[in-house]
């Protein structure tokens, strides 16, 4: 179930409501499968699975989870075992984050501005398809090397492009007072008040 939390703000000098869904339901199947793989209990696999199986919702810290769960099935199929087993700050980060996903508390961090290559890709057809042209009057080796400097200048300017929105974020979350040492809470008084009265540490297994 998705409980909207109604959050009066004063926007100049007005009063107005912010609408923040929390998708407790779909934070509770996450909690799971993160708590269940961490113990050896499912695979990468089936974490995958149970997350991406999580209902559309408009809660930032389920899409988060929903759009980074299919980076664990790049490998082969495994399950945490003996050979495998976290590190104590590995199990200190996933406590954390099942204890936010059992809270009711917003998630605060903006969403990553990382862009996609889509207009670098747009770009280097443009030069690419330039390059074909200017080929026409040079030799195979000048084409070879021409086209091989698009590539590289796309990819370098999409680099450096991504640098930048990240420099702009991290100072925006610096300005905002997050701090990513506690994250998913937002700041160590979040985490301090949820560790105060813990819900889900130890939770369905």
């Amino acid at each position: 179930m998705i409980s909207a939390i109604a959050k009066k703000h004063v926007q100049d000098g007005v009063f107005d409501r912010e609408i923040i869904m929390i998708d407790a339901f779909s934070r509770q199947q996450i909690a799971q499968a993160i708590r269940q793989f961490s113990i050896g209990r499912i695979s990468n696999y089936q974490y995958e699975q149970r997350v991406s199986a999580c209902i559309s919702t408009e809660d930032a810290i389920v899409k988060r989870f929903m759009s980074d769960a299919d980076w664990i099935t790049d490998d082969d199929e495994f399950s945490l075992k003996d050979e495998q087993l976290l590190t104590a700050q590995e199990k200190e980060e996933n406590a954390r984050i099942i204890l936010f996903l059992r809270s009711n508390l917003e998630y605060r961090w903006p969403e990553p501005e990382i862009t996609t290559l889509s207009w670098s890709y747009i770009t280097g057809a443009s030069c690419f398809l330039v390059t074909i042209i200017l080929a026409q009057y040079g030799t195979q080796r000048l084409w070879q090397a021409t086209l091989g400097t698009v590539i590289l200048v796309c990819l370098w300017a999409h680099h450096l492009r991504n640098k930048r929105k990240k420099r702009e974020q991290d100072a925006l979350i610096k300005a905002s007072g997050g701090d990513k040492s506690v994250w998913p809470f937002f700041n160590h008084e979040e985490y301090r008040q949820a560790l105060a009265r813990p819900i889900y540490l130890a939770g369905p297994r």
